[in-house]
């Protein structure tokens, strides 16, 4: 899965925990993508990366933790969901109700929160507000859904200008296709509107 692609997909949970914690969407965002490698592993459908903390029906898995100035591998009991919904529920109320991340509820705006969740404990990595505050900038929530290649036919439309060009290329077997900026498509009488997401 591409940045883009989960970007796509799972941004609207992400706008659902924002909601009901305050946390800027394009933090929860970049925290599941750093936990788990922009969707490619997510045992038990964990999405934050959330220990099972005493919590009945843990999975055990090997992980990574910063000690003594390295990584060193280590199992640990993580909590498993039935699906992302659940999952980024789970990390909302996760966030609200352990004392540790007080400063991160209070904190305004995207970098506040960033360093206040780096020096929070969430992970031992020393890098983490770095990797975050990395992954996070590729984000806007407020641009139009994207729509790629495949889904513009799905719809009955067919691909524009580059998303177009790209689409060939991926049928000539050059290229996959891909989830390029596209004009977003409104309603069911498909007017198209002039924004496009900024993405990397």
């Amino acid at each position: 899965m591409t940045p883009e692609e989960f970007y796509a997909q799972y941004m609207p949970y992400a706008q659902s925990v924002s909601q009901s914690t305050g946390l800027d969407p394009r933090l929860v965002l970049a925290q599941s993508a750093l936990e788990t490698g922009y969707g490619k592993s997510a045992p038990n459908m964990n999405f934050f990366g959330i220990k099972s903390h005493g919590r009945a029906g843990g999975n055990t898995l090997q992980t990574s933790e910063f000690e003594g100035g390295k990584m060193v591998g280590q199992p640990a009991s993580f909590r498993g969901y039935d699906g992302p919904a659940q999952s980024f529920q789970d990390y909302a109320n996760f966030i609200m109700s352990n004392p540790r991340y007080e400063g991160v509820r209070s904190a305004q705006g995207l970098d506040d929160q960033i360093a206040e969740m780096a020096k929070s404990g969430y992970a031992t990595d020393p890098e983490y507000g770095a990797k975050l505050a990395s992954i996070a900038s590729r984000f806007d929530p407020s641009s139009p859904p994207i729509i790629g290649a495949d889904a513009m036919r799905a719809i009955g439309r067919q691909p524009q200008g580059i998303l177009a060009t790209e689409d060939a290329r991926g049928r000539s077997g050059r290229d996959r296709p891909t989830l390029l900026r596209a004009r977003h498509i409104q309603g069911h009488g498909g007017h198209t509107c002039g924004g496009i997401c900024r993405l990397g």
